[in-house]
């Protein structure tokens, strides 16, 4: 007879529960309703108008298979559902030919389920040996606490959770001790798993690309509770930067002194990490949890200095990626698991439907293709990091190819062309090419195959055609379009500014042409335009910023000839509407500063991963995303802080 350890029981138990919680909630009410379910056909959509929340999806999909693999269907969550009606189809309606199918979910529900399962996978993560020793009573009341901030940010949106939750008075105060008796509850749950498996997390770090953690019905996201939760952990031990801490609450003192206004925001793909609403309680509320976020990840950063396991953690990374790229593929070809994706991966958005992912539109030009996250352009540059560590691992520390790192090293390759990120491509073949610069210029005839080769590269990337353009053109692009966009009656101070500078000449001219230059070539003057087109602030949100991750008041503010919601897509400008010149200033003061201190120790691929993430973070807007903001946070913070000779340092 088979003897099974306690370990092993406990592990199965644990998978088996995860299982039953993934599939359970679709089978509600199964074959419990006399009513058989029908086809949607689009002659005749009224049985699902006439009988909402009778049918199970399970008992829909059995009756409809089909619909499980073609691409007109299309399930939706409808998170403003009784408890009655989850998992069953609340609703289905036909637009352009595809069948949209409502599946009714209830938020509170979601909470409850998704973070049950998230810290059942969390529990699997191997115990630290090294256990630090919490105070759990701090702990606990630190839980409390992230209870309450997220609860306060509920409510500083309630304008967004009305529409969210299922029959409940967003005036009324009872509804939020509801609220936060449920969150208490599962905020202490879930820390107590992690604080017991704080030093094994940097080595996992890669999987938050793929478990993406956001709620279904709310503006939360789970890396976020865990980060505020240490966060304010830290500032009861009293193990806190002071200098920084007041910094920050020197600006926050002045984005609440200098709220004015009320605008709405539909956060779309940022959901999660961004307000919803700009006035005067969502600044305080989001300021407060922008602090709380900050200490926490240099507490947990702190904590897990020396921890990284380079090798283990390029095994996550391509597995991460692997994981990441087969879900786009699959979730893009059968509607269900597209929207089971969502769910359990608590995506900000569906995966793309785009199913063929070498398509190209009618100018020849490749399509870029986001598959399972929100962004194909930050996506592509997580299959470029994994790239990157790719040449780290088998070319620095020489280690042996595995015949399964090689096979996931090809796939990603081919999720790099996907996502059409044709600057990342660039940057790595030129890593590569340095470092193998000896041996290259050795070799003449290799020289200038070698040279040849990336100026081709370089010239398919800005685009032949491009670079036909004289200077005058691509230097006043920018402007044209976002003259263009504007209605003509509310025309933003930005736009007003830049053309007073267009108008007079001199030096401001030049230095905004070569801006308009820069942003032609990186492919930014629409996107970079219509930014331009709604920057409107005053004096002092010009230098200060209107607050962390706010840009409600930016987009609804000023009106463009256009509803559409492009990101500036790049972090730096995006920051300068969250923290001004000042605060830009000075976030790329402490980079240089820990740059200059660290000269003689960072080696070239410390320098070459910096290299990359700057170049990302000035022309993509990945830190807007949490996954984004803390993994490439807790890279750099890597590159600096290690003591010894490792992979970033000499």
């Amino acid at each position: 007879m088979i003897k099974v350890s306690s370990a092993n029981k406990k592990f199965i138990f644990k998978v088996f529960l995860i299982i039953f919680l993934i599939t359970a909630p679709w089978f509600n009410g199964i074959f419990s309703e006399s009513i058989n379910p029908e086809k949607l056909v689009q002659e005749d959509m009224s049985f699902y108008e006439i009988n909402p929340c009778k049918v199970s999806l399970s008992e829909f999909l059995i009756n409809d298979p089909l619909s499980i693999f073609q691409d007109h269907y299309h399930f939706r969550f409808n998170n403003y559902s009784s408890i009655g009606c989850f998992g069953k189809i609340s609703g289905a309606t036909l637009i352009n030919n595809e069948f949209y199918i409502s599946i009714g979910t209830n938020s509170f529900i979601n909470l409850v389920l998704q973070l049950t399962i998230w810290t059942l996978l969390f529990s699997f993560i191997r115990r630290d040996h090294d256990s630090f020793q919490y105070r759990y009573k701090l702990l606990y009341l630190s839980s409390f606490f992230t209870a309450c901030i997220f609860t306060v940010l509920i409510f500083s949106e309630k304008r967004y959770y009305a529409k969210q939750f299922y029959l409940m008075d967003m005036e009324e105060s009872y509804s939020y001790f509801y609220i936060l008796s449920i969150l208490v509850v599962l905020v202490s749950s879930l820390s107590e798993v992690i604080s017991k498996r704080v030093s094994s997390l940097p080595n996992y770090l890669p999987y938050i690309f793929l478990l993406l953690g956001v709620f279904s019905g709310f503006n939360i996201n789970l890396y976020s509770i865990i980060v505020v939760n240490f966060g304010l952990y830290s500032l009861l031990r009293k193990k806190f930067n002071i200098k920084l801490n007041i910094l920050m609450l020197l600006f926050t003192f002045f984005w609440i002194s200098n709220a004015d206004g009320r605008y709405s925001f539909d956060p779309d793909k940022l959901r999660g990490f961004t307000s919803t609403s700009y006035e005067l309680m969502t600044i305080i509320s989001m300021s407060l949890f922008f602090i709380f976020f900050v200490n926490g990840l240099i507490y947990l950063f702190n904590k897990t200095k020396g921890k990284l396991d380079i090798n283990l953690f390029f095994s996550n990374l391509c597995k991460a990626g692997f994981f990441i790229l087969t879900l786009g593929i699959v979730g893009s070809n059968f509607p269900i698991i597209n929207f089971l994706n969502y769910y359990y991966f608590g995506q900000q958005k569906y995966g793309i439907t785009l199913n063929n992912p070498f398509s190209f539109d009618e100018y020849g030009l490749k399509i870029p293709w986001r598959g399972f996250y929100p962004s194909a352009e930050s996506i592509g540059e997580f299959f470029g990091l994994v790239l990157f560590f790719s040449i780290i691992v088998y070319l620095k520390n020489k280690s042996q190819i595995k015949k399964l790192d090689l096979f996931f090293i090809l796939y990603i390759i081919f999720g790099l062309y996907f996502t059409n990120n044709r600057s990342v491509m660039i940057l790595l073949v030129f890593i590569l090419l340095f470092f193998f610069k000896d041996k290259i210029i050795s070799s003449k005839v290799l020289f200038v195959i070698i040279s040849l080769i990336s100026a081709v590269l370089v010239i398919s990337t800005l685009g032949f055609q491009n670079i036909t353009y004289p200077y005058s053109f691509s230097s006043g692009y920018l402007l044209e379009l976002a003259n263009n966009y504007s209605d003509g009656y509310e025309v933003s101070e930005g736009l007003q500014y830049a053309n007073k500078l267009n108008d007079d000449g001199g030096i401001g001219r030049i230095i905004f042409g070569f801006f308009s230059f820069i942003a032609f070539y990186l492919n930014r003057s629409q996107i970079w335009a219509y930014s331009l087109g709604r920057y409107n602030p005053d004096f002092g949100e010009v230098l200060i910023g209107t607050g962390p991750y706010n840009i409600a008041k930016h987009y609804a503010e000023i009106n463009l000839l256009t509803d559409t919601l492009l990101l500036p897509h790049s972090t730096v400008l995006t920051y300068l509407l969250f923290f001004g010149v000042v605060g830009v200033c000075i976030i790329f003061s402490y980079l240089i500063y820990f740059i200059v201190i660290n000269k003689s120790r960072i080696n070239f691929f410390g320098y070459s991963l910096i290299l990359f993430l700057a170049l990302n973070i000035i022309k993509n807007d990945s830190m807007l995303y949490p996954s984004g903001f803390i993994f490439y946070t807790f890279l750099l913070y890597t590159v600096f802080n290690e003591s010894e000779e490792t992979t970033f340092t000499k």
